[in-house]
């Protein structure tokens, strides 16, 4: 098992008023590849602090953090395909327009099915493709089961998990408490 992510007592200070005030405390997290994970957290400002860490698009205050070099595979809260593009489209939007037929054929709809014909749960399994079909070195989701019910989030979960034994690609998922999406 090759290890992608290791963050180490991370600590992240965040504004607030005219003083500083410690957002996240000594954050320990270690991902693999093929590991699914799912972080929780308590306020939707740590998932994108959070988000921001494991992405590199910040660096925590204090502590360290190893990435292994790549791409990242991202999906931000909010992530949406292009509803009026076919399945195919949207694949080949995230793969520079070299889409392997296997993703297609894995993904289990028409490719040429018109995107906005798909529920919620296929939508954002969607997303997921898209950011598989990149081979990244790992995915991250901020909050991906945001506004699901809890079989759409078991479908894309089951889904998750498939895709990421079938590629190697770890997958991290953060979300607060209060979307209450976490897969069990």
């Amino acid at each position: 098992m090759e290890t992608v992510l290791e963050i180490k007592n991370a600590d992240l200070y965040a504004a607030e008023g005219d003083g500083i005030r410690k957002v996240i405390s000594g954050y320990d997290l270690t991902v693999n590849s093929g590991d699914v994970t799912t972080v929780t957290v308590d306020s939707a400002e740590e998932t994108h602090l959070l988000y921001g860490i494991i992405t590199g698009n910040r660096e925590p205050t204090a502590g360290t953090v190893k990435r292994k070099k790549g791409m990242i595979g991202r999906i931000r809260k909010g992530s949406e395909v292009f509803a009026e593009l076919t399945v195919r489209e949207n694949i080949g939007l995230a793969a520079s327009g070299k889409i392997r037929e296997d993703v297609l054929q894995g993904f289990g709809f028409d490719p040429d099915m018109d995107t906005a014909e798909l529920g919620r749960a296929d939508r954002v399994k969607l997303l997921f493709l898209q950011r598989y079909q990149q081979e990244p070195v790992y995915i991250t989701a901020e909050e991906p089961f945001t506004g699901l019910d809890e079989d759409e989030i078991r479908q894309v979960t089951e889904f998750i998990m498939e895709e990421t034994e079938k590629t190697g690609i770890p997958v991290v998922m953060i979300e607060t408490k209060e979307t209450g999406g976490t897969p069990g």
